[in-house]
Parts: structure tokens; sequence; C-alpha cells
């Protein structure tokens, strides 16, 4: 059994490696604008601010900067994809599910096969799930963030490996 678990931690690790190197790739791509701009716009007002003996430090500054600020741009825009897939599959599964528990519980008799109202709950929660994951600013909140913390620490050791691995 740990060989089982051993091969599902590779293939979630494989998963996220290859999303987190498609944000890494829109990254590379968006620093490159970045940077022709950066020195088009900004390089004249910092070589006219900076000491003559630190201006050789400029293009390199530029570089770097822009590719920190398009990667942040980049993971918090797959983050921001990655929360509508959740959301969407999330919604679905729960609009599913309650429809279901409603059948099995002798409260309605609907097919779900057939019914358009396990959509509609899943697209109403759809839209509550990403509200509140942007009204949290993607975080979890008191108290959930101790009940959670292991999870968060687990998946805290997931990116880690993504990146250095």
């Amino acid at each position: 059994s740990l060989n089982f678990l051993l091969t599902g931690l590779l293939a979630v690790l494989a998963a996220l490696k290859m999303q987190f190197a498609r944000a890494v790739a829109m990254a590379a791509s968006l620093a490159e604008h970045f940077v022709q701009q950066a020195n088009k716009y900004v390089r004249p007002h910092l070589l006219a601010m900076i000491q003559p003996e630190y201006q050789r430090w400029v293009p390199t500054m530029i570089d770097y900067g822009c590719k920190v600020f398009a990667l942040t741009i980049a993971m918090m825009l797959q983050r921001i994809i990655s929360a509508f897939f959740s959301a969407t599959r999330g919604g679905r599964l729960f609009g599913i599910g309650i429809i279901r528990f409603a059948n099995r519980m002798g409260y309605m008799k609907v097919n779900d096969e057939s019914s358009q109202l396990d959509e509609i709950i899943g697209y109403v929660m759809l839209v509550v799930g990403l509200w509140f994951q942007f009204s949290s600013g993607f975080a979890l909140e008191f108290p959930m963030n101790l009940i959670l913390m292991p999870v968060s620490a687990c998946e805290y050791m997931l990116g880690t490996a993504i990146v250095w691995f």
C-alpha cells in the first residue's frame, strides 16, 4: 500500500510541476515584454537618479525586477485559474450530491441525469465558491486555518517540492 501512496504522490507532483512550468513559461513571456517597456520608459529615469558608478547595474535591476513582477502576476493568474476550476468541479459535485441526498432521504424524486436542478445548484455554488476565494484573498480564515493546519503544511511542502525538485 505504501507503493500506491508513493505512486499517487508522484502523480500529484508531476501534475503540479506541469502547472508550475506553464506559469513560469507565461512569466518568461511577460517578463520579456516588461523588460522592453521598462528599458524604454523607466531606464532613462533610473539612470538620471542613480550615481554614475552604479549605473551599470540598472539593466540588471530592470531585468530581475521585471522577472519577479512577471512571475508574481503569472502565479496569481494560475491561482485564479485553479480557483475557477476547483469551484466548477466542487459546485458540480455539490449539486449532484445534494440531489442524490434529497432523493435518498425522500425529500424529492428527481432524476439527476435528466434534471438540470443539479447543474443550477452547481453554478450557484461555483459563484459562491469563487466569491469566497476572492473575498478571503485565497487564504483560510480563523478557525479553519487552525483546523486545516496539517493540510496547509502539506500544501507548503508540495509547493516547495515542486520548486526545488
